[in-house]
């Protein structure tokens, strides 16, 4: 893990960045041979997180200092976006295939987002708390499983419409398919937390950025990747995602979240982000291994072609 960060520190050119993000056409995707199976190693998704940070201390400066509240949205933008895109173009330099334009990712950040929160609303009509939840306000550990199933499985059934759209067939495709999704639940969702904080508004969009990083993002990538790995080259089937190797990690995503959620009442509620935070990540890694491996498989496979 530590060689995937090890060029964030150093220099790089605006010529490099604009390399990065040119990547994925018709004309710049590398051909299947060429790819080397190598671990990623991103770092304009840095430069984008500082870039985000800037802008939100000059905002939130401006309309603290001046009393200009029409900062404010901006400062709520800033603050729900910074860590769910600076986590999108991540995912986008982790993805070594580079036959996802950034065009495209962004397309998906925007429709998948909102569309896996409308369907997500859709099963909510479906979920049924319970009395300790509606009298009192806390989760019980069956409202959290619930909550997590209907929130996976709406940002699931929008990977699995882009996918089958798409056709992807690779692992690191679905993880970085996931990972938008997911972004894309998340930005607009703590954009609705931060503007409901009133007071509070800071705290809470400090507070979400920090915790983004092993929320949503991670396991719609986990269930993404986990997607594809079943799907490989065929055409995509519904039947797909009742798959046991499918359902193992949507699983794990469900109770992760479950977890994630539980701890909001908890008074260790931050030992156990940072414990589904690792978990997570880990899942994350060892499904990266995978989509490497599955590099040099394909390459294998069409090695006789070149004779």
């Amino acid at each position: 893990m530590k060689l995937v960060f090890s060029e964030v520190f150093k220099k790089h050119t605006q010529a490099e960045a604009e390399e990065i993000f040119i990547a994925g056409t018709q004309t710049t995707t590398p051909r299947l041979r060429d790819i080397k199976s190598d671990w990623g190693r991103p770092w304009l998704f840095a430069r984008v997180f500082a870039l985000f940070g800037i802008s939100f201390s000059v905002l939130l400066y401006v309309a603290l200092d001046y009393n200009n509240t029409l900062m404010i949205p901006g400062v709520i933008l800033t603050g729900a976006f910074a860590v769910p895109l600076s986590a999108l173009v991540f995912f986008f330099e982790m993805n070594v295939y580079k036959n996802i334009s950034f065009y495209e990712t962004l397309k998906v950040f925007f429709l998948g987002g909102v569309l896996s929160l409308m369907v997500t609303m859709i099963l909510y009509q479906f979920v049924s708390f319970s009395a300790q939840e509606q009298y009192y306000g806390t989760y019980t550990w069956g409202d959290t499983i619930s909550i997590g199933v209907a929130e996976e499985l709406g940002k699931v059934i929008i990977v699995a419409y882009f996918v089958r759209q798409r056709n992807y067939s690779y692992i690191l495709n679905g993880m970085l398919l996931g990972a938008t999704i997911g972004a894309g639940f998340a930005a607009f969702e703590t954009a609705g937390y931060i503007y409901n904080a009133g007071n509070q508004l800071l705290d809470v969009a400090i507070l979400r950025a920090i915790t983004a990083v092993g929320g949503h993002i991670v396991w719609t990538a986990i269930t993404g990747a986990a997607l594809v790995a079943v799907k490989k080259d065929a055409e995509f089937r519904a039947g797909m995602l009742f798959q046991s190797k499918f359902l193992m990690y949507f699983a794990a995503a469900v109770a992760l979240h479950a977890l994630w959620d539980k701890q909001a009442s908890d008074s260790d509620w931050l030992f156990t982000v940072v414990l589904v935070t690792l978990i997570g990540w880990g899942i994350l890694y060892r499904l990266m291994g995978e989509g490497l491996l599955e590099i040099k498989t394909r390459q294998v496979q069409i090695s006789p072609a070149r004779h």
